[in-house]
C-alpha cells in the first residue's frame, strides 16, 4: 500500500501518515511470539493466546478498512456517485467504506440484472427485463441514470412490458465508456485494495 495519494502541497500537515505495506509487514514479522509448553499451559494462558490471535485478526481488519477508505478518497465524484447508487448510501468515502466493508454483496444485484439484460439477444432482452420485479426494474434504471445511459429520468409508468422494453433498449445502447466505468467502479467494491 502506498502513501503517495497526495502531493506534499495537498497533504494536511495535521494528519499522521499511514505506514506503508512493507512497514506493516515488517512490524508483524518482528512481533514477539510466545510458545508455551503443554505442561505449563493453564486456562488463562490459553485464553490470552486466543485473544492475542483475535486482536491480530482485528488489526488486519482495521488495516483493510483504512486502506479502502484511502482508496475511496482518491476516486472521482462521478464514480463515488455511482457507488452510492449501487449501495444506496451517500456518495461519501466514509459511508461507502462502511457499506463496502460491512455491507452485503446483495447490493450489487442491479449490476447482475443489467448484465443479464445486456447479454441477452436484443429481441429477448425485453423479456429478460420484464421477468424482473418492478423494484428491480427501478434499481437497474437508477444504475443506468447514474451511468448516463438512460433515455428518460423515470421509467414509463403503468405497463411493466413498456418499462421493460425501454430499459432493454437503454441497456443495449449503453456505450463502451459507460461499461468501462461500471467495470472500474465494480473494482472498487472489493473488500481488499
Amino acid at each position: 500500500m502506498s502513501t503517495d495519494y497526495f502531493t506534499t502541497d495537498e497533504a494536511d500537515s495535521g494528519v499522521p501518515e499511514f505506514p506503508t505495506q512493507s512497514e506493516v509487514t515488517e512490524r508483524d514479522e518482528d512481533a514477539e511470539v510466545i510458545e508455551l509448553d503443554e505442561d505449563e499451559t493453564s486456562g488463562s494462558e490459553v485464553r490470552r493466546t486466543r485473544s492475542t490471535r483475535r486482536a491480530g485478526s482485528r488489526r488486519a481488519e482495521v488495516r483493510r478498512d483504512i486502506a479502502k477508505y484511502i482508496q475511496l478518497t482518491g476516486v472521482n465524484d462521478e464514480d463515488l456517485q455511482l457507488l452510492g447508487t449501487l449501495y444506496g448510501v451517500a456518495p461519501d468515502p466514509l459511508e461507502l467504506t462502511v457499506a463496502i466493508m460491512a455491507g452485503s454483496r446483495a447490493s450489487l444485484a442491479a449490476v447482475n440484472d443489467l448484465r443479464a439484460i445486456a447479454e441477452a439477444d436484443p429481441f429477448e432482452a425485453p423479456l429478460v427485463a420484464a421477468a424482473l420485479a418492478p423494484a428491480q426494474l427501478k434499481t437497474v434504471h437508477s444504475l443506468l441514470v447514474s451511468l448516463g445511459g438512460a433515455s428518460t429520468k423515470d421509467l414509463p409508468g403503468g405497463a411493466v412490458t413498456k418499462a421493460a422494453g425501454r430499459l432493454a433498449r437503454d441497456v443495449h445502447g449503453l456505450g463502451t465508456a459507460a461499461r468501462d466505468r461500471l467495470d472500474r467502479v465494480l473494482g472498487l467494491t472489493k473488500r481488499t485494495v
